[in-house]
């Protein structure tokens, strides 16, 4: 008797055009293979400080923090894989972040909680270590609190409200530039404003940027990333570091 064969699932790809984040994985058999958080065909998740954990989760659950030595995570910047940001590098027994990883305190509390499963001897649950989703609010107020410990320099500072709160979290402009101008006082260059936090100060002494020409419809992912950088450069000149 013959029995209905049944079709093969179809492989998964990588999304290597439109993919937020790239890792590579350096196994301990010196094996070397790249990842994407992004599968073609489908979609990622709007929310890439989740989108990331969700990533390590996984690649947790499949046992890779034993398989390799050192894992590395880039966020890609659309060009050459020599151009992308590295964010992490995660090994057995002890992880390192890098520049705009430092600030995600949900994405540092789960390694520092898998970190600490691990270096105690117990098999992490990847999933259960997971930070509990925040409310809006409550997560709102966390991405817009100021201490001179997270943000040591200016220069941090405009990196994160360009990189994280516009590019990544999608505030409203006018949110990020009103809390800038608020808090950028702290670093000894410049008056407090006299002005609410959630407009554009009336004494910003410089021109106004042009707007930036919008994304036309259907365009590409990396089409909107490459609009989204030409904002945050925008941002960047428009309040530069006197140091």
């Amino acid at each position: 008797m013959s029995y209905p064969q049944t079709a093969p699932k179809p492989k998964l790809r990588g999304d290597i055009e439109n993919a937020t984040y790239r890792w590579v994985l350096r196994l301990e058999n010196g094996k070397i293979f790249d990842g994407y958080s992004k599968i073609v065909g489908h979609d990622e998740k709007q929310d890439k400080e989740e989108l990331l954990i969700d990533c390590i989760q996984r690649l947790g659950n499949n046992g890779y923090f034993k398989k390799c030595f050192i894992m590395e995570f880039y966020k890609r910047e659309f060009m050459h894989k020599s151009q992308d940001t590295l964010l992490l590098e995660l090994y057995s027994f002890d992880f390192k972040a890098h520049g705009e990883a430092k600030l995600r305190l949900p994405l540092m509390e789960y390694l520092s909680r898998v970190y600490e499963r691990i270096k105690n001897g117990g098999e992490p649950d990847f999933k259960a270590l997971k930070p509990e989703p925040i409310p809006f609010r409550a997560r709102e107020q966390d991405d817009f609190e100021f201490t001179k410990n997270r943000f040591p320099t200016l220069d941090h500072l405009v990196t994160y409200c360009a990189e994280y709160l516009l590019w990544e979290k999608h505030y409203p402009r006018n949110r990020v530039e009103g809390w800038y101008h608020k808090v950028k006082h702290h670093y000894g260059e410049y008056p407090l404003p006299q002005a609410s936090p959630t407009v554009r100060p009336a004494s910003v002494d410089v021109a106004p940027a042009p707007p930036a020409a919008p994304t036309p419809p259907g365009a590409p992912p990396h089409k909107a990333a490459a609009q989204a950088l030409k904002t945050v450069n925008m941002l960047y000149n428009k309040f530069p570091s006197n140091r």
